[in-house]
């Protein structure tokens, strides 16, 4: 109801800001009574709440300059990053960089680069948080790739790639054109993971042999393709093209076993995560900021996005989701 309330008018975010009510409250399991405080210092401490707060402060600090400027410290940054390690990756989480890196669509740039310098430049932060994707030539990873299957077009023909155009229109030369002629690398990524995952351990989320996800060894350690990550964003076109198995015969397992569909569930808010972290990385570089755009150079080559971009066999939210990185980062 706050988010309707609140979207796109200034005037109902400004208020809602402003606005203290009495509330009962405790911290560390000790009640401190009834109390005045702001709204705003209500949706904070309830951040942890899967009904919507975070969801909220995050549509609130992207459309309204003075609560951005009011809210967005360091200090509430380090709590979401703190969050997603108690948590696991959720996709409300990881919005919330997001949503403070632009508003109204203009570039923040001193959001982006305090979200850079909180999330990212350190190495131990970054992969607590974020999945490592890379490309790998064919003859850097073991065992050999499973060949993938046909996907449906929008026209309805069965195809393993994009169909080239009747007429060029493209330029002689281009960026990559030598790659995109060769073709494409795989592209791989890796989470810190663990069997047993729980609220509160040091990795991110369940490890791949959890989630069923074939994995390589590769110069990076052990990866997974990106398509077995993500092709359960749409299970009904990907299945079969990406697993070998009938999209039917997937679902009544997970309809009818509890351990498969709770690991379809983990599998899916993983990939859904994936997602949101693409979306922020492209609001991290919205107005060019220059610093943004090193660091993420250093782990997004050109050709890396590119093939995500022309990969048939990922889902069109990753295949988005990369083309605007793409056109933000290099273009």
């Amino acid at each position: 109801a706050l988010q309707r309330m609140c979207y796109q008018l200034k005037e109902n975010q400004t208020y809602f800001g402003k606005r203290t009510s009495r509330a009962r409250g405790g911290s560390g399991g000790k009640a401190i009574g009834v109390r005045e405080c702001l709204w705003m210092e209500t949706i904070l401490e309830q951040l942890e709440d899967p009904l919507g707060s975070a969801v909220t402060l995050s549509k609130l600090l992207s459309a309204n300059k003075q609560l951005l400027r009011d809210y967005a410290t360091p200090k509430l940054v380090i709590r979401f990053a703190d969050l997603i390690r108690q948590l696991g990756p959720q996709p409300r989480l990881v919005k919330f960089f997001e949503s403070i890196c632009t508003v109204d669509g203009e570039a923040v740039m001193a959001n982006q680069e305090m979200v850079l310098r909180l999330t990212w430049m350190r190495k131990e932060t970054r992969e607590s948080i974020f999945l490592e994707v890379a490309e790998m030539p064919t003859d850097c990873f073991t065992p050999k790739s499973k060949p993938f299957g046909p996907v449906m077009l929008p026209s309805g023909q069965m195809s393993n790639e994009i169909p080239k155009p009747s007429t060029a229109h493209y330029p002689n030369n281009y960026i990559g054109k030598g790659t995109f002629k060769n073709g494409f690398n795989p592209v791989f990524v890796k989470w810190t993971g663990r069997m047993d995952w729980g609220k509160g351990v040091d990795e991110l989320w369940y490890d791949a042999k959890t989630l069923d996800i074939d994995v390589y060894d590769t110069p990076n350690g052990k990866m997974a393709r990106l398509e077995d990550l993500c092709w359960v964003l749409n299970g009904p076109e990907l299945c079969e093209p990406v697993t070998g198995r009938p999209w039917k015969d997937f679902k009544e397992e997970i309809d009818k076993g509890k351990k498969a569909h709770k690991r379809w569930e983990t599998h899916h808010q993983l990939a859904s995560y994936f997602v949101g972290q693409l979306t922020l990385h492209c609001s991290m570089v919205t107005g060019r900021s220059s610093s943004c755009m090193t660091w993420l150079e250093d782990s997004f080559s050109y050709t890396l996005l590119a093939s995500i971009c022309h990969n048939i066999h990922l889902p069109q939210q990753i295949r988005a989701a990369a083309t605007d990185f793409i056109r933000g980062l290099y273009l």
